[in-house]
């Protein structure tokens, strides 16, 4: 494999464990170079990267501490102010943009992470940014009401540890499919769950799921995990909530 190869298949996420050691700025600025670099339809960069400094803000924003953390969201105020400036219409609204904005977005924070494991920083990309009430987020860090969303944060530190091996991944069956899409078969989801269930393809989030009684790790995980999952409180604005208020939905 090339350097290239050997980043990617080395790439592991931080859970929660950095530790007090900053990055340096010349880091920073390479990885957000990097990030920049990252495909983008027509040129557009429908997105906006807020960098954070401040390890408290964080945590309120999604749970972890890091060195830095990188909110990538995807952002068409600028698009549409440039239209503005020049007498077009807004091409920065509904729902068409909003895809094409979250393709733009991720590609743009995964360069970020491939960068960052180049460098032997260690990464966490996080959706937690989504969990309990969003609109602490838009306030925390003066997004735009409109045409705004966050998307993915990025926390960028070093882990103060890290785990014996690294997390595997499906390649075959169910996910890869050539010249058409082809239908899983009962017998074959259940070779996954039985792919699932081998501790040398290192596919689970936990190892003693066996231990604690569950005859496959997917009911571990359904049973367990998902239902860790609670929908916000009455009256907190949810995910769709403040998407519908950005002015992304049609």
């Amino acid at each position: 494999m090339n350097t290239v190869q050997k980043t990617i298949h080395q790439m592991h996420t931080t859970h929660g464990n950095f530790n007090q050691r900053e990055i340096s700025d010349h880091d920073l600025d390479a990885i957000l170079k990097a990030s920049v670099r990252a495909a983008t339809a027509s040129n557009r960069q429908s997105y906006s990267i807020i960098v954070i400094s401040e390890r408290e803000k964080m945590h309120q924003l999604c749970g972890y501490r890091g060195s830095r953390a990188l909110l990538f969201c995807v952002d068409t105020n600028r698009l549409n102010a440039q239209a503005a400036t020049l007498g077009y219409n807004s091409i920065g609204s509904g729902t068409t943009a909003f895809i094409t904005g979250c393709l733009d977005t991720v590609l743009a924070a995964q360069t970020a992470i491939i960068c960052a494991q180049s460098l032997r920083i260690d990464t966490l990309p996080t959706n937690g940014i989504h969990r309990g009430d969003m609109r602490r987020v838009y306030d925390l860090l003066n997004l735009p009401e409109k045409y705004c969303f966050p998307m993915l944060m990025v926390v960028l530190g070093y882990a103060d540890r890290h785990e014996a091996t690294i997390n595997g991944r499906l390649d075959g069956l169910g996910v890869i499919h050539y010249n058409q899409y082809q239908t899983l078969r009962q017998t074959d989801v259940t070779q996954i769950i039985q792919s699932y269930d081998d501790p040398q393809n290192h596919l689970c989030m936990t190892e003693d799921w066996n231990v604690k009684g569950y005859a496959h790790y997917l009911d571990w995980f359904h049973q367990v995990w998902m239902a860790g999952f609670k929908p916000p409180e009455p009256g907190v604005p949810t995910l769709h909530t403040m998407l519908a208020s950005s002015g992304f939905l049609d």
